[in-house]
């Protein structure tokens, strides 16, 4: 079973035009604010006066992806993705329980525009529905649902389209096989079975209302307990795009080549 989890190491624009080693004074200083507080006082005044926030584009930009491997006894294993990202409005996140239009999950869909009705899989068998997929690999994985949870459906597999905003972080795998790099798709290449791909959600990362511009670097980890057995010392790369909460998308960037074990560390 597939997981995803994240963290944030949010840098504000401050560290951008000070430098890390003011962001370390600041840090440290909280031991000793009881000290000297008019000093810090000082420090915070003088740079409120001085400091212009950076400019970004709307769109999020992010750059610089790399990645560790990870493995704890008895756990599964983590591959854990890094990078830094800019946004000019900081709408960067999504709450767990976000999942209302237009960052919902799927699409079911009605037989008729002026109808309640939903299409399920036994309209497949009755034109015009009948361009409908199959009911097999990979379609029932990707397009037919049994547990859904809809009242008065319960005994129907209805056909849906999974909503791609409703994620704001998506990452592909990529496998090198005689100099040339193909997709591995997590959704489809355990054939029988269907998984999860490694798509998320990070939450909010600053206040909505104040529409600021946003840096740092998100951490973004993904674990499995087939890593090994899949990619053993195949060569790869992960490729990582975000989206902001105006579904504006970044550009999208790819960690550097690597294989599992030389970028693995220890707990």
């Amino acid at each position: 079973m597939n997981k995803s989890y994240f963290y944030s190491d949010i840098h504000n624009a401050i560290k951008a035009l000070i430098g890390r080693e003011l962001m370390l004074i600041f840090k440290s200083s909280i031991k000793i604010i009881k000290v000297i507080p008019f000093i810090l006082f000082f420090l915070v005044q003088f740079l409120a006066r001085c400091y212009s926030p950076p400019e970004f584009p709307f769109e999020p930009a992010i750059q610089k992806a790399e990645v560790i491997f990870k493995q704890v006894e008895n756990r599964p294993d983590s591959l854990i993705l890094t990078f830094e990202f800019q946004d000019g409005d900081g709408d960067l996140g999504l709450n767990a329980d976000e999942n209302y239009e237009p960052y919902h999950d799927v699409w079911y869909f009605r037989k008729y525009l002026d109808d309640t009705l939903l299409l399920t899989y036994s309209d497949r068998f009755t034109p015009p529905w009948d361009t409908l997929p199959p009911y097999e690999f990979p379609y029932l994985c990707q397009n037919y649902s049994i547990y859904h949870g809809l009242e008065g459906y319960e005994e129907d597999t209805l056909y849906f389209q999974r909503n791609p905003d409703h994620w704001n972080i998506t990452v592909k795998y990529f496998v090198r096989k005689n100099g040339i790099y193909s997709e591995f798709d997590w959704e489809t290449a355990l054939d029988p079975l269907c998984s999860d791909s490694f798509n998320g959600r990070f939450p909010i990362l600053s206040d909505q209302s104040s529409n600021s511009p946003l840096e740092g670097r998100l951490r973004y980890g993904m674990t499995s307990t087939g890593f090994t057995l899949i990619f053993r010392n195949d060569t790869m790369k992960l490729q990582v795009r975000i989206k902001d909460r105006a579904l504006h998308a970044s550009n999208i960037i790819e960690t550097p080549d690597f294989v599992l074990k030389n970028i693995r560390i220890e707990d």
